[in-house]
This record gives C-alpha cells, sequence and structure tokens, in this order.
C-alpha cells in the first residue's frame, strides 16, 4: 500500500505540474518501453528515478524488480523493456486525465499479490483493497471500483 500512496503522491504532483495526469490510450504495467517514458513511467524523470522501486510491490511472483526481462535494470536502456507490478489503466478503459473531484481508480495491483482482491489506488491519493473484479482490461472491472465501496 504505501508504494501506491506514493505514487499517488507524484501522480498528484504531476497532474498539478502539467494540467493533467499521466495517462494515454495505452494500458498494462509497461513503463519503459525501449524508447520512451510511457504511462506513469513518465513519472520517474519528473520526480527521479528512486520513485522507480515503488512500482514494484514486494510481494509479487511476477514482474518484480529483479526480473531480468523487465526489471528496474532495465529502466532507460535502449531495446529493453521495464514493466511494474501495477496494472495501469488506459483512457479508453475510462481513466481520469485530469482530477475533477470525483474519486476514481488510477490503478491497481495484481490480484495474486494480495489475495483476495486487488489493492487500488485513487485519485484522492487514497489505497483501497478491493473484491477480485476478473480481468483488469475490462472498463467493467474500473466502473465497479470508480465510486464505489471497499472491503475494509
Amino acid at each position: 500500500m504505501g508504494n501506491l500512496r506514493q505514487i499517488g503522491q507524484a501522480a498528484l504532483m504531476y497532474a498539478d505540474d502539467c494540467g493533467r495526469l499521466p495517462t494515454s490510450t495505452d494500458y498494462g504495467y509497461v513503463l519503459w518501453n525501449g524508447t520512451d517514458y510511457i504511462l506513469y513511467g513518465r513519472l520517474v524523470p519528473a520526480y527521479g528515478r528512486g520513485l522507480a522501486k515503488s512500482f514494484f510491490c514486494p510481494s509479487a511472483d511476477v514482474l518484480t524488480m529483479n526480473s531480468a526481462l523487465t526489471g528496474l535494470q532495465n529502466l532507460g536502456v535502449p531495446g529493453r523493456t521495464t514493466a511494474g507490478s501495477y496494472y495501469i489503466r488506459s483512457l479508453d478503459q475510462g481513466a481520469p486525465a485530469r482530477l475533477d473531484g470525483a474519486d476514481r481508480a488510477l490503478l491497481a495491483d495484481l490480484a495474486g499479490n494480495h489475495p483476495p482482491g486487488h489493492r487500488v489506488l485513487y485519485t484522492d491519493g487514497s489505497v483501497r483493497r478491493q473484491p477480485p473484479a476478473g480481468d483488469l482490461n475490462a472498463a467493467t472491472t474500473w466502473t465497479q471500483w470508480d465510486g464505489g465501496g471497499f472491503l475494509p
């Protein structure tokens, strides 16, 4: 939860500095695509490489910080990919582009990291545990979480 809160604080600063959140029509786990920082990976050059560790859940079994294929050592390396442990939703999935006062879900960890369910970062900077909702690619999952209740 602490990692998601750090990402949330950086996202709020980014929105304040840039007038929008670091979103796009892309979705998934990739922070660095071998050529450029994408999605919430844009927070890393803006607010420091130290933030990059926050994108890796210490409980993750996949997409770990030390993965040879997608780990932190690949960040910024041409032709290599870095993918964190948190799913970043796209604009097409209803991700908010701006902070508008609504309580909206931004990104979530893999359900397997903290069963049952997901840890979800919201636009107010809070992190809440949400029930399992199926595929994170499905817009209905995110709609359920936007403004929805949460498990204590």
